[in-house]
């Protein structure tokens, strides 16, 4: 592919600075010239700016560089409303932004609470404007974001009388701004969000067209060779497909017969790189998430993935047959594939849109979608593509989540406009599709959601609430709740009937029609105005006012069209009947349409060639003659018919259409984590009460906010176990998160004592181990209790109690149950009470000397063992009663007064202690008191003995009676033998 220098981007005559209103989706197309019996149309590729989404993310929207712009809020006005039933009003969303004015290119999506009342955006998609283009024949569109207008390439390549150019329109007002003279045959037309130029490949002059878009004038031109634009020697139809990567700032541009892709450099203006691929590049667009730019092959099948940053083919995929258009789902990450060959290949009457997952580059899907699929185009607000069929006026709505059909969208009646759709563009500024019909020099206008919406009361009163969230720049703001309060009034119009629906004249006679308004109520209010008007002049009516006309035929032989107008309370409805005068009577046939599960008093209407009629019961009747005619449904936006629309052919008798309502619902889902296999578990959603062994439930229902409980299951905490749940247009989902409740895996006492004494005390502890490690403060609960009369424990549901000896020894076992959570552990500790008995007694002190007469306190001491002995012991002194007196005979303690007798006697104290007795024995000696007399008993008075060897052998001999006086329990006292010396001072 030959490729001639190219000037810089600086050298071009224009530079601008302007605030980036939001980022269009650009749609590549386009067509020349086709056979007058060969109605061919090419798609259009689109480059779309990606930025992270929520529900609403606004495809296309960039950042707006140095701005200092972002969403802060957004309102309603007005803030709240009281309506009668079945009136309208329209609401305002007012945005807020910091930083100053919002910039264009905020979205808005609108929704109800309940189905008490409709939405015109939220609840279908319809024809808001035709715009045409001055007589050319309009083929590629692009959307500018800066300055929010649509620009529609004019391949006038047939109609050689007329220059090439480019019609640009007002996307708020829908009007034609202007006209530019570009090269010739343009087709494709893409928009650079980076520096605001849009750029359009000529097929005919083989070179692309730069065009400022603040200025609409042509600021340069690229000398490309586009010598691919032609496509066979037959079929004449020009194509080029454009691609923008803003991330490297590269255009892409297909060029079909060279088997080729161009990559040209905005930045400055040269090619850069030529991408060879299989063999017949067609639609293209770029996916920033991926790096690629996607290309599809029309005549191999195929779509070839190019990694924008080396140029090279990494990937070709197969998709279906001759992909023409494709577009890329920011939500779903799914590009989409219009398949235009398959419509032939089916032989059904249906195409293929094919779905790819622009992550693993893998078919994930088909859509059978009817006709001759053509071109697609993502909308941001809505998450749906819009798919073109080539051979009719119908648009196909395919939801993203789904991957299914969802509505259609008749662009033009039959015989009104009767046209095939190509090229598409979305504008992010007011939720708008273009579409081009390349033969019919028209752009029909979608629309879409807007800043404004209209809501319809319905015919229930009550109360309902209306929300809208805005989006721009990625950031989503939600208005306050508006409520709104409906309220039965007056009977309200609904439509007019006229009968009879159809009639036949000859010339120059006359005929009477009457008109009925029907009502919300019955009857309708007297004194309502009814007009009377016919379509054109072979007839005349003798009056323009009244329920009752009277028609007269002219001369002429033709039809016409009779409406009568009724008008009341601000509302207006008109009927139709249709006259034939003179010629053949034809043969009107009823075509009936009946409504099944639609409840009486909810508004409904069908269209057919382009005559409306309403109804609040179960059916409505059309009179016509023998053909096919087509037919759309309308209905509250709580219910879907099927079918929306369709045709139906009369061939000599009537026929019934049997239209089925049903509510629209929504998904809401519930996904439980962490129950074990087969645990049953439930989730209550209003009244709805659902129950599954699996690890999801889902609730259909309608808009609105509902409020769930999640009863507990045995053995798990659930968490949230109560909520509430909002469904705004689409289905929605809540985690539930179950943990296992902790339960008691094993239980230990301790601090408990092995032996205790009767009557003693001792603190028990329990220390439970739980199954979630550790046990919830105060969750357990204890019971203690022990299973014989050796002790007791106080009554205690808690981790610890204390335990009393009794008062008999023996075995205590003391057991606790922990419990928690249904689930209980026991242990046991096992106690020894015992008894504390007297082992011994001893005097203090044991021997003692002392003189006659003297005194000397005597202290008895027990020992009971290891143990300290308790009180309650009885005590005997004893003592011969010639060795003196004694204080106490019952007491611990006893004092000797010793007798004037000399010698060595005993003090006996027997001790006994809970059955137990034991005695002690202490020597006592008592030596005569010093004086003048004789020399007492162990003197040194006598001769040759010493004094101190009489004391020695008298303490010898004490300590052998302590010694002789000591014996096991309840034994006898040992006597010791009288002293040697008598009972009286001894003589010398």
């Amino acid at each position: 592919m030959h490729r001639e220098p190219l000037q810089p981007r600086a050298s071009l005559p224009h530079r601008r600075n302007r605030l980036a209103r939001g980022e269009g989706q650009i749609r590549l197309l386009v067509w020349c010239v086709i056979p007058a019996l060969l109605v061919v149309s090419l798609p259009a590729s689109s480059a779309q700016v990606v930025s992270p989404r929520s529900d609403l993310a606004v495809m296309g929207s960039p950042p707006a560089s140095g701005t200092g712009f972002s969403l802060s809020g957004v309102s309603v006005s007005p803030s709240s409303a009281t309506l009668p039933l079945g009136t309208s009003t329209n609401f305002t969303a007012i945005p807020a932004c910091s930083g100053g004015p919002c910039p264009d290119g905020v979205t808005y999506a609108w929704s109800l609470t309940n189905a008490l009342g409709s939405l015109a955006y939220s609840t279908s998609n319809s024809v808001i404007a035709r715009v045409g283009t001055g007589g050319e024949v309009p083929s590629g569109i692009a959307y500018d974001g800066a300055n929010g207008d649509i620009y529609v390439t004019n391949d006038n390549a047939f109609a050689t009388s007329l220059p090439s150019n480019v019609s640009v329109f007002n996307g708020s007002t829908n009007t034609l701004l202007t006209k530019i003279t570009v090269g010739a045959s343009p087709a494709g037309i893409a928009y650079d969000r980076d520096n605001g130029d849009l750029y359009v490949a000529n097929c005919g002059s083989g070179n692309l067209s730069v065009i400022n878009g603040s200025t609409n004038t042509v600021v340069g031109s690229l000398p490309v060779t586009l010598s691919g634009c032609t496509i066979g020697s037959k079929l004449y139809m020009n194509y080029a497909g454009l691609a923008y990567d803003w991330g490297n700032h590269l255009l892409y541009f297909s060029e079909y017969g060279n088997s080729e892709v161009g990559v040209l450099n905005t930045t400055t203006g040269r090619v850069v790189a030529t991408v060879g691929v299989l063999g017949d590049p067609w639609g293209l667009v770029y996916v920033p998430s991926s790096h690629a730019v996607y290309v599809t092959d029309f005549l191999h099948n195929t779509m070839n993935v190019i990694d924008d940053a080396t140029n090279l083919v990494t990937t070709t995929v197969t998709v279906g047959l001759n992909p023409s258009g494709v577009d890329y789902d920011s939500a779903n990450g799914d590009l989409y594939v219009a398949d235009a060959g398959t419509w032939v290949k089916n032989s059904t009457g249906f195409g293929n849109v094919t779905v790819v997952n622009a992550s693993t580059n893998k078919v994930v899907s088909t859509i059978f979608v009817r006709g001759y699929p053509w071109m697609v185009t993502y909308d941001s607000a809505n998450g749906c593509i819009y798919e073109t069929d080539s051979n009719s006026t119908v648009l196909q709505v395919i939801s993203g989540s789904t991957n299914t059909v969802v509505s259609k969208i008749v662009l033009s009646p039959s015989g009104y406009y009767k046209t095939a759709a190509f090229a598409e563009a979305y504008d992010t500024g007011n939720g708008n599709l273009y579409v081009s019909g390349f033969n019919l020099n028209i752009v029909t206008v979608v629309g879409g959601a807007s800043p404004s919406d209209r809501f319809t009361a319905g015919l229930v009163p009550g109360n309902v609430t209306l929300w809208v969230n805005a989006t721009w720049n990625g950031t989503r703001a939600q208005a306050p709740p508006v409520p709104i309060s409906l309220y039965a009034a007056p009977p309200s119009l609904v439509g007019v009937s006229i009968n009879p629906p159809t009639g036949y004249l000859l010339e120059n006679r006359s005929m009477s029609f009457r008109a009925t308004p029907s009502c919300t109520g019955s009857p309708c209010p007297t004194g309502m105005a009814i007009t009377w008007a016919v379509n054109n002049s072979l007839s005349t009516l003798n009056t323009t006012q009244g329920p009752v006309v009277n028609l007269t035929a002219g001369p002429l032989a033709g039809s016409l069209r009779l409406s009568a107008t009724a008008s009341w309370n601000g509302t207006t409805e008109t009927g139709y009947a249709f006259v034939t005068i003179g010629g053949v009577v034809p043969a009107f046939y009823p075509l009936k349409f009946l409504a099944r599960g639609l409840p009486s008093g909810v508004p409904w209407n069908v269209t057919v060639e382009g005559v409306t009629l309403r109804s609040t019961n179960g059916s409505l009747v059309f009179e016509e003659t023998n053909g096919t005619y087509a037919f759309t449904v309308g209905v509250a936006s709580s219910y879907h018919p099927s079918p929306g629309s369709g045709t139906i052919t009369l061939r000599d008798s009537g026929q019934n259409v049997t239209v089925n309502f049903t509510l629209v619902t929504y998904p809401v889902g519930f996904g439980e984590v962490g129950l074990a296999s087969g645990t049953s578990w439930t989730v209550t959603v209003g009244t709805d009460v659902r129950s599954t062994i699996g690890s999801s439930l889902t609730f259909p229902e309608l808009n609105g906010t509902y409020a769930y409980e999640v009863p507990a299951v045995s053995g798990y905490s659930g968490s949230p176990s109560t909520g509430t749940v909002q469904v705004l247009g689409a289905g929605t989902s809540v985690s539930l998160l179950f943990v296992p409740n902790p339960t008691v895996a094993s239980v230990v006492i301790v601090s408990a004592p092995s032996r205790l004494a009767v009557g003693d005390l001792a603190s028990l502890t329990a220390e439970p181990t739980c199954s979630a490690g550790a046990c919830p403060l105060g969750s357990v609960t204890y019971q203690w209790i022990v299973n014989s009369s050796a002790g007791s424990v106080a009554p205690s549901t808690g981790a610890s109690t204390m335990f009393t000896a009794g008062p008999d020894p023996g075995l205590a076992v003391v057991s606790v149950l922990a419990s928690l959570n249904d689930r209980s552990a026991a242990a046991t500790a096992n106690i020894t009470v015992y008894r504390i008995e007297l082992t011994s007694v001893s005097i203090t002190p044991s021997t003692v000397s002392m003189s006659a007469g003297g005194s000397k306190t005597f202290t008895a001491g027990l020992t009971c063992g290891t143990d300290p002995c308790p009180s309650g012991a009885s005590f005997a002194w004893s003592l011969p009663s010639s060795a003196g007196s004694l204080s106490s005979r019952n007491g611990p303690s006893t004092t000797v007064a010793a007798g004037w007798d000399s010698g060595i006697v005993n003090l006996t104290v027997t001790v006994t202690l809970d059955g137990v007795t034991e005695r002690a024995v202490a020597a006592l000696h008592v030596t005569e008191k010093p004086g003048p007399g004789p020399i007492p008993f162990g003197s040194s008075g006598a001769p040759g003995v010493p004094e101190t060897l009489v004391a020695g052998v008298a303490l010898l001999i004490g300590a052998a009676g302590v010694a002789l006086g000591t014996r096991r329990r309840n034994a006898h006292p040992l006597d010791l033998p009288p002293s040697s010396h008598g009972s009286g001072p001894p003589t010398h």
